[in-house]
């Protein structure tokens, strides 16, 4: 069992989440609810609540609703990913706005689950205190045009004073711009403001932050929401509280097939059947648009294109499955494995990158050659993916019929789900599970779902112990920084977040305050009040104002060398002739990166991925550049 993803490994280790909602926006799906203001009954406190969920975006880069309240059209209350991917929270009070507040932050991970708590206490006499957001149990930070204005009491998802409002989940109240996506353990508290350790908790074994169960009371017209009971759409999003504060499912399905919205995909390693599931990844999408969760596809009919999953195999055995829904003599479908390299962006198996097995015409292809392999494939036959990473083995199925072993020798990747369309003159449409819902077919023996239940555990359980982020605020004097987990950094890396300013790069081997800037070429040089000391537990910096000026705001990435963690630096002084230079790793290394400390040069950046193959030399980067 994989460790890499939520475990509640401490205070409770019993807790699991079983189900969560997947809202589809192309079919328009969302939760809604009306309250009475001022009565039906009255809010415990319409000044004060926290929401809390956790969610799994799916569709990237558009405008999308994860909750509102509105009254009318001049009053509303809204929070919303951008097209920037960053969160909104947005409140207008008769055509007004009062609040308008933009994280800095970015989410869009859609391999992730993100835990989202929004504590909202208008009472406060601190402006900033009177809308709180944490993302998996860290409070963010804003830009935008201002506060709640002090007792505002529209700036809530339940019941103000008086009129019906329309509350939603997952799209604005018209309904728009809707939100696809997973939810999971959906609170909200009425009357109290809240922070992330009442439903989180930080897992002492990986560092992770894990859901907890809630404990506490939910006022008058909070509610929870698990998403457990799929007997009907309409008893998934029954309120579990107690308090009877059910909302009402719109556009959402429990009919067995892709259209199913209740799915296993959830944000704790609950089970082999129940965990954080391959989707298809909208960040490795080469002409494709994904939807539903990230679970069904569509090419581009002009050009095609091609589409990878979002975890990578490099061992045990895998099952899932595609099902194409949109057909045409000119399409051209490929389904199998690829693995992430650059050049890969047309069908599966037009390169050395991919192995698919292709639809019109039974054939599999590798290296652009083309194979007699098994039957044609159409519209609504389902076509199994059996890969053995062990074995190296790829066998394809229609309608749960072997098709015989299209590949062997697939040992290196890691090797990733791929889908893509060759044609440029239709549209193809494809559906994916990986097990996220039934499968229509019981998976080839000792085959697994691809979650991250049924991973291998990580050697590093605790990556914090050997890599991590302090972020701070410059006082123009000197301060020190305290990392997570008291790590002991060897490399420091530095940077303004607030300002246009240079890269600075200090490791314990060539001592504090010699600094190099990957942005540039310089050579090294020495600033004494900059870096000033590695830190048992982190780092400190001095008054240089390149990374302490008083009010800007700062990054340190820190990393701790050594033969577990894979990372070691190393000095040598040129000889004009080939020669070796020693590491502790014991291993060979798959990046390398060298700098001259004496002139000015580039930064040379060798990877394992990146060989031209019979060159002499190995083929590099530059990180500068």
């Amino acid at each position: 069992m994989s460790l890499l993803a939520n475990s509640n490994a401490i205070e409770d280790a019993g807790y699991n989440i079983q189900r969560s909602l997947r809202l589809r926006s192309s079919a328009g799906a969302y939760l809604s609810k009306s309250y009475v203001g001022g009565s039906s009954p009255a809010d415990t406190n319409n000044r004060i609540k926290t929401y809390s969920f956790w969610t799994k975006r799916g569709a990237l880069n558009s405008s999308v609703v994860v909750m509102s309240n509105r009254f009318n059209g001049g009053n509303y209350w809204v929070i919303y990913f951008d097209t920037n991917n960053a969160l909104n929270f947005q409140n207008y009070t008769n055509s007004t706005s009062t609040t308008w507040l933009i994280t800095k932050q970015v989410f869009r991970d859609p391999s992730s689950w993100y835990h989202i708590v929004v504590a909202v206490d208008t009472t406060q006499t601190l402006a900033a205190n009177r809308l709180r957001v944490y993302v998996n149990g860290t409070q963010v930070e804003f830009t935008g045009a201002g506060n709640p204005p002090q007792n505002s009491y529209d700036l809530g998802f339940l019941c103000p004073s008086s009129g019906v409002w329309t509350a939603c989940i997952g799209a604005y109240n018209i309904p728009a711009a809707h939100y696809d996506c997973y939810l999971a353990d959906f609170y909200v508290i009425d009357g109290q403001a809240l922070t992330p350790s009442s439903f989180g908790q930080t897992d002492l074994v990986t560092g992770v932050w894990t859901p907890k169960k809630y404990t506490g009371t939910y006022g008058t017209n909070g509610f929870y929401l698990d998403f457990k009971d799929n007997t009907s759409a309409t008893t998934l999003a029954y309120d579990k509280s107690g308090n009877g504060n059910n909302w009402t499912p719109n556009n959402i399905s429990t009919t067995a097939g892709a259209t199913y919205d209740s799915m296993t995909d959830v944000p704790t390693l609950t089970s082999a059947t129940a965990s954080n599931f391959c989707t298809l990844n909208p960040l490795k999408n080469y002409g494709m648009g994904p939807t539903d969760g990230n679970l069904s596809v569509s090419s581009s009919a002009s050009t095609g294109g091609i589409i990878l999953g979002t975890i990578g195999m490099t061992s045990g055995k895998w099952y899932w499955e595609f099902t194409q829904t949109s057909f045409a003599t000119t399409n051209a479908p490929m389904i199998g494995i690829a693995t992430d390299a650059v050049g890969m962006t047309n069908y599966v198996g037009a390169d050395a990158y991919g192995w698919g097995y292709f639809g019109n015409n039974g054939q599999k292809h590798n290296s652009g050659t083309a194979t007699a392999y098994g039957a044609s494939y159409t519209n609504n036959d389902v076509i199994g993916v059996a890969f053995d990473a062990d074995a190296g083995t790829l066998v394809f199925y229609k309608n749960n019929v072997s098709q015989g072993t299209a590949f062997t020798g697939l040992t290196s990747g890691p090797y990733l789900p791929a889908f893509s369309d060759a044609g440029t003159t239709a549209t193809t449409v494809a559906n994916v599970n990986f097990g996220q819902r039934p499968f229509s077919y019981t998976p080839p023996t000792g085959f697994k779902a691809l979650n991250t239940f049924n991973l291998p555990d990580p050697t590093i359980k605790k990556p914090a112990l050997y890599v991590d982020v302090s972020t701070y605020t410059g006082n123009g004097a000197g301060q020190t920084m305290v990392n997570s987990w008291n790590m002991q950094p060897d490399l420091v890396w530095l940077k303004s977040r607030s300002a246009v300013a240079q890269h600075g790069l200090f490791d314990s081997v060539r001592g504090v305050g010699n600094m190099l800037s990957s942005d540039g070429i310089a050579a090294e040089g020495n600033y004494p009040t900059t870096l000033t000391s590695f830190n048992s537990n982190g780092f400190s910096v001095g008054s240089n104002g390149t990374f302490n000026t008083n009010g800007s705001t700062y990054v340190g990435w820190q990393w701790k060398k050594g033969a577990t963690p894979g990372f070691d630096i190393v000095t040598y002084t040129g000889n004009g002739t080939a020669q070796t230079v020693n590491h502790s790793l014991g291993v060979a290394p798959k990046m390398i990166i060298v700098k001259d400390r004496t002139s000015t040069s580039s930064w040379i950046t060798y990877h394992s991925s990146v060989i031209t193959a019979g060159a002499t030399n190995k083929s590099y980067l530059l990180l500068n550049s």
